[in-house]
Order: C-alpha cells, then sequence, then structure tokens
C-alpha cells in the first residue's frame, strides 16, 4: 500500500500516475466492450450495462426517445480515455525510472511537490489541491447542462438547464436529496458543490490545521488514506440507493426501473 512509499514522494507520485492510468484504461476499454454489444432494439436497463447508461443520460450519442444511434461522441471519449492512460503510463514510468525517488533531492520548481506523510502543512496542500480539482469537475458538469444539455426523462430528450438565480432553494434538500425531482434543482446543487469544495481547497492549501484538530485527529498519510476510504464507502452506499430509486438523475430509460423500497417489522 502506501506505506511502501510513504518516504519517497517522487514513487507516490509514479504510484498515483499508474492508478489513474488504469481507471482510465477500463473505462476507455470498458466502453468498446458495452458498445460491442449493445443492442438498441433492448431496453438499456436490461442489458447489464455499466458505463454507457451514464454516458447516455449525459447525452452523448443519444437521440429522441434516449435511443443511442450516434456513437461518434461515445468513440470520441474512449478515445480520450484511452490516449490519456497511455499519457498517464508513461508519465509513471518517466517517474519511476527517472525521476528522483524522493522530490527533496529535485532541482528547481519539482522540489515543491515534496511533502512528508506526517507533515500537516503538506497533506493540508495536497487535500486542498484534491478539493480544488473536485469543484472543477462539478463547475464542468454545471457548465455542460447550461450549454450542451442533459437528458431529461420528462421530455425523453435532450435539454437545457439553467440553475437557479437563488441558490437557497435547495436548501430543503438537506435530509431529503435522495427524493429530487428537479434537473433545475440538480444543477443548483452541484453549483454550491463546487464553491464549497473550491473555497475548502483554497483554504486547506492556504491555512494550518488547528491545534485542535491535530489533537483530535491523527495526521498521517495512512489516517488521510483511511478518512478518504471510509467517505467514497459512504458516497457508494448513498449512490446505490439513489441510482436504484430515483429516475430524475437515473432515468428508467438507460436504466431498469425503480426500485420499490419498502421496510417493515416483524
Amino acid at each position: 500500500g502506501n506505506s511502501l512509499v510513504a518516504n519517497e514522494s517522487g514513487t507516490f507520485i509514479s504510484a498515483h500516475a499508474a492508478h489513474a492510468g488504469l481507471i482510465m484504461s477500463w473505462a476507455g476499454s470498458f466502453t468498446v466492450y458495452e458498445l460491442s454489444r449493445f443492442n438498441a432494439e433492448l431496453p438499456m436497463g436490461e442489458q447489464g450495462l455499466i458505463l454507457l447508461p451514464n454516458l447516455a443520460r449525459l447525452g452523448l450519442g443519444v437521440t429522441e426517445g434516449g435511443v443511442i444511434t450516434q456513437p461518434e461522441p461515445i468513440i470520441a471519449i474512449v478515445a480520450f480515455h484511452l490516449v490519456s492512460a497511455a499519457v498517464l503510463a508513461a508519465g509513471a514510468m518517466w517517474h519511476l525510472l527517472r525521476a528522483p525517488t524522493d522530490q527533496s533531492t529535485a532541482t528547481g520548481g519539482a522540489k515543491r511537490f515534496n511533502f512528508y506523510g506526517d507533515d500537516p502543512a503538506n497533506l493540508g496542500v495536497i487535500l486542498g489541491h484534491h478539493l480544488i480539482f473536485l469543484g472543477l469537475g462539478a463547475i464542468a458538469f454545471v457548465e455542460l447542462a447550461k450549454r450542451v444539455g442533459i437528458y431529461d426523462l420528462a421530455l425523453h430528450s435532450m435539454r437545457i438547464i439553467q440553475p437557479h438565480s437563488v441558490l437557497a432553494t435547495i436548501w430543503s434538500y438537506q435530509t431529503s436529496f435522495l427524493t429530487i425531482s428537479s434537473l433545475e434543482d440538480v444543477i443548483s446543487g452541484h453549483v454550491v458543490i463546487a464553491f464549497m469544495l473550491t473555497i475548502g481547497g483554497v483554504w486547506h492549501c492556504l491555512v494550518q490545521t488547528f491545534a485542535f484538530a491535530r489533537k483530535l485527529l491523527v495526521i498521517s498519510a495512512e489516517s488521510i488514506l483511511s478518512y478518504s476510504i471510509g467517505a467514497v464507502a459512504l458516497m457508494g452506499f448513498v449512490a446505490s440507493i439513489w441510482c436504484a430509486s430515483n429516475t430524475t438523475v437515473y432515468p428508467e430509460d438507460f436504466y431498469s426501473p425503480a426500485l420499490n423500497m419498502k421496510f417493515s417489522f416483524s
């Protein structure tokens, strides 16, 4: 795990680049596999697909009625992922074989990327950059919805989505976001999330961890990894319920019919 490269910041970067390349490679190659076995005459939700439904709900390759008849945008996405995987793999090999194992021995601006697992300042900068990039991803999704549009189940076609001018309208979804039924509310929520992530990222880059937080939390690379895995587990659980029950975000045209959850005690 990360403990093997905890004190080798250069090797740590190489491992992360290789990991990102594997993810990109899987996404591109598996999309090709799904596209090769896709049958437009059958409901998409009955074909055991993972990636095509997600691309379709973003409007890629979809025409009226939610049918994929124009695969060119999907093929472009595949090409982007496969080329990115190759670039990341090359970067990983370069960092592994040619770059310094420890960035503290590097020359020039590369020294800025050195870090120590038990240094709160270093970990804060790393966390901050992760949050900023997540914020940029949320902004990109908002811009896609505003300029290109996303799939609307109510119309069975693409439409442009504009976020609310008053973002406070999404306040009521704090405890009931799983039942959201308006794409405008979905996009407005991403605007709020993008703002929070970006501001939080800048904060963590500039402000060191408070003393009480250092006493309350374990500050180390392994602890950050454990917190992250816990957060991913929570998001996976929430997403599984959301995917199974919300047809606004996960249209029935691309996924199976909504799961009717019933709870009872006997």
